[in-house]
């Protein structure tokens, strides 16, 4: 986990800052869409931009078990990835590597599969509206004039892959439920026994 964690993150670096387009700073579109305005920007942009919300939620109850592992507790970054997506959870990652800890009650909390749906289903709403009423095609010359929009959407394929790091690190063969994005994480958070101990010492 911590060399896969490290890879990807440094070949997130190099290619946000490779194959980018030209540009600095907060578009105008991303601080209305912080506000609430859904006609920010096109619906596909604007899903995909509220999806990068939800998914470090998923991230954040899936790694229950990695929240306050020494030597670095990994909940504060899965915090400010809300924020910073995998630009600043997968260093963390590299760090913690597959140290685990039993989980609390706020940990089997978060896990429920009640609080999985209601993730999974938020996805799939977003989804939903950015397919119909949005345009593919709109979204991919965002993709390829908008530098904000590009680096999320290389984002998003990190953070996915943090999915499924953390899941591989605990379940070398139910992992593979998350290669389907987000929803797989949900169902496979969700359906972790409860019974499950840490194999790591704190």
């Amino acid at each position: 986990t911590r060399r896969a964690a490290l890879t990807t993150w440094i070949l997130l670096l190099l290619a946000v800052a490779t194959t980018g387009p030209d540009g600095a700073g907060l578009p105008d579109w991303v601080i209305a869409a912080i506000g609430g305005d859904l006609q920010a920007h096109e619906p596909w942009v604007i899903a995909h931009f509220n999806l990068m919300g939800v998914w470090p939620l998923v991230l954040t109850t899936q790694a229950a078990r990695r929240w306050f592992v020494r030597p670095l507790w990994l909940l504060p970054f899965l915090v400010a990835s809300m924020a910073g997506g995998a630009f600043v959870l997968l260093p963390a990652l590299a760090v913690v590597g597959d140290t685990v800890h039993p989980r609390g009650q706020v940990g089997r909390l978060v896990q429920r599969p009640v609080g999985q749906a209601v993730l999974a289903l938020s996805a799939v709403a977003l989804v939903g509206w950015g397919l119909v009423a949005g345009s593919p095609a709109a979204w991919w010359h965002a993709w390829q004039t908008d530098p904000f929009l590009h680096a999320m959407a290389l984002d998003s394929v990190a953070v996915w892959i943090a999915s499924m790091l953390l899941a591989r690190s605990e379940d070398p063969e139910g992992w593979t439920v998350t290669l389907v994005p987000l929803l797989g994480t949900c169902w496979w958070t969700a359906t972790r026994p409860a019974q499950i101990e840490a194999t790591a010492p704190l």
